[in-house]
């Protein structure tokens, strides 16, 4: 791709991660943060799955979209959802989101170290896709097993 093309995706990504927020804070409204995590981590794992199969430009800019739509939903998301998790009373929360903060490099390294070293196994990116899928997986398996609160009342802050 050009690079005016990939100037696009960029653009795409960051305006449709914008959209994404919104909409995942209205699916969470209406089903919960953990239900709406869900169908996140099932969408993420759908995205990887279909771009194992992209092959044009076309098809790209529709996985970028969906990519951006996804990333900015749970980004905003699991924030929140984390934040429900914290004790309750807790008048300092910068080192409990400080700890996120360094989960969420920790996870980025894992991801990106994985999608690396699975590329350079397999010869090409499209297993690498398959492989963050696994991690989704992974995630939507524990996320099951995780209580949250579900009412803005159990929650005082």
């Amino acid at each position: 791709m050009e690079s005016n093309e990939l100037i696009v995706v960029i653009l795409l990504l960051q305006v449709l991660a914008l959209v994404g927020a919104w909409f995942f804070a209205k699916v969470s409204d209406r089903i919960g943060n953990k239900s709406g995590l869900m169908v996140m981590l099932i969408l993420w794992t759908v995205v990887c799955v279909g771009g194992y199969f992209v092959e044009g430009k076309m098809q790209f800019y529709i996985m970028a979209a969906a990519v951006g739509l996804v990333m900015g939903g749970v980004q905003s998301q699991s924030r929140a959802t984390y934040s429900k998790l914290l004790p309750q009373g807790v008048k300092d929360t910068t080192s409990y989101f400080s700890f996120y903060d360094v989960l969420e490099k920790g996870a980025t390294a894992l991801g990106s170290f994985s999608f690396a070293f699975t590329g350079q196994l397999s010869g090409g990116m499209r297993v690498s896709v398959m492989a963050l899928a696994v991690f989704f997986l992974i995630g939507l398996l524990v996320l099951i097993r995780v209580r949250i609160p579900h009412t803005r009342a159990e929650v005082k802050v």
